[in-house]
């Protein structure tokens, strides 16, 4: 009996590995997959120069972020695992009201999605960026995620900490279907 039961427990161990292993499709995501298409529009400068005049909304689709952000931060995989882990791309899908950020990763050269979900609240001209849960490879989480995956979106984070500023100086800011629109005046 204790055989069959420690059976049982493997089988579902190994059901939860593969979920967390195999990565997810991406391909209903705008800019999916990245590839290197000269000198992407520079993004940053668009919104800065919006925040200058403050006369009128501007608006970049999936596919144009995705295609800046991996320009942009061209990350790496860094601490304990560097040696068996890289980092190849990051995503963002825009739905209305919120976002998914995914990270692509190589494990032992198979690739694993994480994600995060995040929304945002604008209350009193102060943004509030909040994480929804995410998921790690299928299996999906929904209020709350592993510290790890929380840390691993936060460097990326400081790695675009101009963007970020940027954003937080916005007048409103919407995530929409496939785009997001960024209104400077207050």
């Amino acid at each position: 009996m204790s055989t069959v039961f420690l059976l049982v427990v493997a089988l579902g161990i190994a059901a939860i590995m593969a979920m967390l292993m195999l990565p997810r499709d991406l391909s209903f995501i705008q800019g999916y997959p990245y590839k290197a298409k000269g000198t992407p529009e520079n993004l940053l400068t668009e919104a800065q120069e919006s925040l200058v005049k403050r006369d009128a909304e501007v608006v970049f689709t999936e596919e144009e972020v995705n295609q800046y952000l991996n320009a942009r931060l061209k990350g790496s995989q860094g601490g304990a695992f560097s040696s068996f882990v890289n980092f190849e791309a990051v995503y963002v899908d825009f739905e209305k009201d919120s976002s998914e950020i995914y990270m692509v990763r190589k494990v032992f050269g198979m690739p694993m999605t994480i994600s995060l979900s995040m929304s945002l609240k604008n209350l009193q001209s102060q943004f509030i960026w909040r994480g929804e849960g995410g998921s790690i490879g299928h299996f999906k989480m929904k209020k709350y995620q592993f510290q790890p995956i929380i840390a691993a979106f936060k460097n990326m984070a400081s790695a675009g900490q101009g963007e970020i500023e940027v954003l937080n100086q916005m007048g409103d800011i919407r995530f929409e279907d496939d785009k997001i629109v960024l209104d400077p005046k207050f």
